[in-house]
């Protein structure tokens, strides 16, 4: 486990830090891997941050089209869902969003033909 590097932690705070990873590990926890959970995933609990955090971990640096997609979620799902708890939505509610939402009539459509933005990597992060 790194605590830091030397110009930018102290002696005194390393030590610190230390003693309460020290600490930590005696009561059973590991605190290398609190550190990587901390960073990897926010705790996110609506909808709309969810969104916000999938287009910019994984939409932006992966998919061309980034603003497309984060028009389209933000348009046709967060409009429906924003404040809604997270872990609320089921798979069901996902593949029948066209459906459910309050206009139905809603054609979904890309310059390559019909799209639900949700299909792939979307749904799959949030069946997570």
């Amino acid at each position: 486990m790194t605590l830091g590097r030397y110009p930018t932690i102290t002696l005194s705070e390393a030590r610190k830090l230390a003693s309460e990873a020290l600490h930590s590990i005696a009561y059973g926890t590991d605190p290398g891997a609190e550190k990587i959970r901390a960073k990897r995933v926010p705790e996110i609990l609506h909808f709309a941050p969810f969104v916000d955090h999938f287009i910019d971990t994984y939409a932006r640096p992966k998919n061309r089209s980034a603003d497309e997609t984060a028009r389209l979620l933000k348009r046709e799902f967060v409009r429906v869902w924003g404040n809604r708890p997270f872990k609320e939505i089921t798979r069901h509610d996902v593949t029948s969003a066209p459906h459910a939402g309050e206009r139905p009539d809603t054609e979904w459509v890309s310059a390559d033909g019909p799209v639900l933005p949700c299909h792939g990597s979307f749904a799959g992060t949030m069946a997570e």
